[in-house]
């Protein structure tokens, strides 16, 4: 692996450094030739403004770094698709439309989210315009977050880093669940194509679709599901669409997910935003995720789920 860059906003070139202090500072980090520099920057970021991880890009551009066979960690608070990176200074986060505008100029070989709930569909369908390979968790993460300091990415290609960074977070001594998916972006496009064909498929038996997602676990912060899982239950109750269910499972399967870690075997890679009860506003901004506008047989069933 030749670098990786974790936001929030620390650069690490050849390694990864995180940092600890009481009160936020804003400083890049980067070691070259064995020598380590810190550099203190003139006033505190917004981590939650793209402004910020724009500048931090061309910074990393700037010291000749090839993105393109880089690993970025965005390094913080997640939301899922509400968004990640949360300042709480000033109270702003990166929701999905910012990180999209943010790095859209940019080709990343690999993306890993050190955040809470952020292997969603709707997260992934953003990240799979430019980046390959991608790493977050299904649930709420420990505040402990990943254990930087027993990888050695020098050594590793970024799939290595990921499995060991994955095994050293997973086997950490937590009563709560843990969960990282290793997810190939590539076919997530044709998945999320297919989605939109099942759930048209759904409208016309609306309510056995509402009793099976009623009956669904939720996970995380209570508004998702495991998508594998939904699926799985489609299957089986519903035959209007049993087999394209099925279809849909085998592409999750053999195509997306890599690898999952987990000490709960009830999270199966991927989760899909599926709340209960949610205020109107929400489901309004929701609806206009790019996930949304390529799911919009989705958002359709949803809106109806939910009022």
């Amino acid at each position: 692996m030749s670098h990786i860059a974790i936001s929030q906003y620390i650069q690490v070139d050849q390694r990864v450094k995180s940092w600890g202090d009481t009160q936020p500072n804003s400083y890049r980090i980067y070691r070259r030739n064995g020598k380590e520099t810190k550099i203190i920057l003139d006033k505190e970021l917004n981590t939650g403004d793209i402004v910020s991880l724009k500048g931090f890009l061309a910074w990393i551009k700037s010291h000749s770094i090839n993105l393109e066979q880089s690993l970025f960690i965005f390094w913080g608070h997640g939301e899922g698709w509400i968004g990640s990176c949360r300042d709480f200074l000033s109270q702003d986060r990166l929701d999905l439309h910012e990180m999209q505008a943010a790095l859209e100029e940019h080709t990343f070989k690999a993306v890993g989210f050190d955040a809470c709930i952020m292997a969603s569909l709707e997260v992934m369908e953003v990240l799979s315009r430019n980046t390959s390979f991608f790493l977050a968790s299904q649930e709420i993460e420990p505040k402990e977050g990943w254990h930087y300091g027993e990888v050695q990415p020098e050594a590793d290609d970024f799939l290595t880093f990921f499995e060991r960074m994955a095994n050293s977070y997973i086997n950490q001594s937590f009563e709560k669940p843990l969960c990282l998916s290793l997810i190939c972006l590539e076919k997530v496009p044709k998945l999320i194509a297919k989605l939109n064909i099942l759930f048209e498929q759904l409208d016309p038996i609306f309510d056995e679709f509402k009793v099976i997602s009623d009956g669904m676990p939720r996970i995380a912060n209570g508004e998702y599901v495991d998508l594998y899982t939904l699926l799985d239950q489609f299957e089986i109750s519903l035959p209007q669409v049993s087999k394209h269910a099925a279809s849909l499972k085998k592409t999750i399967e053999r195509e997306i997910i890599i690898h999952n870690y987990t000490n709960d075997m009830h999270y199966r890679g991927i989760s899909i935003w599926l709340p209960t009860s949610v205020r109107n506003y929400k489901i309004e901004r929701y609806a206009k995720l790019s996930f949304s506008v390529s799911c919009k047989e989705y958002v359709k069933i949803l809106r109806r789920y939910v009022e």
